[in-house]
Formats: structure tokens, C-alpha cells, sequence
């Protein structure tokens, strides 16, 4: 995919919007992982709430997985698959992947949390289609 810079109303010519840090008005931690950390922000451009995913480590080799992982992101369009808005895959300062903010919280909050149901047979079969045909 092509990066591109975003206009005032924070919309981009090309696949992918190019966004820095300076572009985001920071809110919070989501997750962390081995990889990286989510955190919550706000485009400053337009005010839209993102998930932004950055890498945590310093070694080249790690970069380029993640740079990979998010152009091959930035590729998918699915129902099913978070959808990546931009980012900045260079190291200044640190490589990121914005991606659209699911106020539900994490797949793994929404099946496990305090306020989640155990499905019925029949929103389990519909869940395990949903996720093959992912």
C-alpha cells in the first residue's frame, strides 16, 4: 500500500494516510503485548478516536516484521478484521500502525469480561463461520 499525507479534513489519496505522532492527541493505554502496545488517541485533524499500535523494540530485524505486518495489514479489507487507517513505519519516534477504535474493548475482553455471556450453540457456530471465513 502507498502512504500519503492527509488534508485538513484528514482524508488521503492513497491507500494508507501517513500519521505521526504529531498528528494524534494521545488518551491512554488499551493492551500490551511481546510486540508492541495499544493505546487510545484522537486524530487531532478530525477528532476520530484510533487504536494505535506501536512497536516497543530497537532491533532492525523486529522493525521490518512489524513494517511487513502492517502493509500486509493495511491490504485486508474485512468485515471480520480491524481496519488499519495509516501509521508511520519509520523510526522517528518510534514505528506505529493507526487503526479503527473498537470501544467494546479487545476480542478477548468482549468473550471473557465482567459483562460477557456465555453464547448459545447457535452465536457459537455463527462465530466459528465468521472466524474461518476470516
Amino acid at each position: 500500500p502507498r502512504f500519503d499525507t492527509m488534508d485538513a479534513q484528514g482524508v488521503c489519496g492513497g491507500d494508507l494516510c501517513l500519521i505521526t505522532s504529531a498528528d494524534l492527541q494521545w488518551e491512554g493505554a488499551l493492551a500490551g503485548g511481546s510486540f508492541g502496545d495499544v493505546r487510545k488517541a484522537r486524530l487531532k485533524r478530525t477528532g476520530e478516536r484510533v487504536a494505535v499500535k506501536t512497536y516497543r523494540g530497537t532491533d532492525e530485524e523486529g522493525v521490518n516484521v512489524f513494517r511487513e505486518e502492517a502493509r500486509l495489514l493495511g491490504t485486508l479489507h474485512h468485515f471480520n478484521i480491524t481496519n488499519v487507517l495509516g501509521g508511520h513505519l519509520d523510526h522517528t519516534p518510534t514505528p506505529h500502525v493507526v487503526m479503527e477504535y473498537y470501544p467494546r474493548g479487545t476480542l478477548h475482553e468482549v468473550l471473557h469480561g465482567q459483562h460477557s455471556t456465555t453464547p448459545n450453540l447457535r452465536v457459537s457456530v455463527r462465530l466459528a463461520l465468521d472466524i474461518a471465513r476470516s
